[in-house]
């Protein structure tokens, strides 16, 4: 059941020119000076799946944030969104974010 799950919510990505070019789990991307980087979680979702994908961040992987902001369509092949959350500068105890999470749920338990 659990394969069947994570299939169903995860169909590992490349993207290209906007299109979707693979499938698969969510991935860590980093940018920016070694000094100060910058932290996207890449992951994507079915579109017509009725599931709701939860991104959350932590300091200590004991208390998990959910941002305000809606994650970013970076690219779409009409089945699959590839999708992009930046990490947060700050949780709201004032820890950086060191660990992310990606929940799936059905899409009517998330109202």
């Amino acid at each position: 059941m659990l394969i069947l799950c994570r299939k169903t919510a995860f169909d590992d990505f490349t993207r290209q020119g906007g299109r979707v070019l693979q499938h698969g789990l969510p991935v860590l991307l980093t940018s920016g000076l070694l000094e100060n980087p910058e932290f996207q979680m890449f992951f994507d979702r079915r579109k017509e799946s009725g599931l709701g994908y939860l991104p959350q961040f932590s300091a200590d992987l004991i208390s998990w944030e959910t941002p305000d902001t809606a994650p970013a369509v970076v690219a779409d092949d009409g089945l699959i969104e590839a999708c992009m959350m930046p990490f947060p500068d700050t949780l709201i105890t004032g820890r950086k974010p060191r660990f992310f999470r990606l929940t799936v749920r059905d899409s009517a338990l998330m109202k």
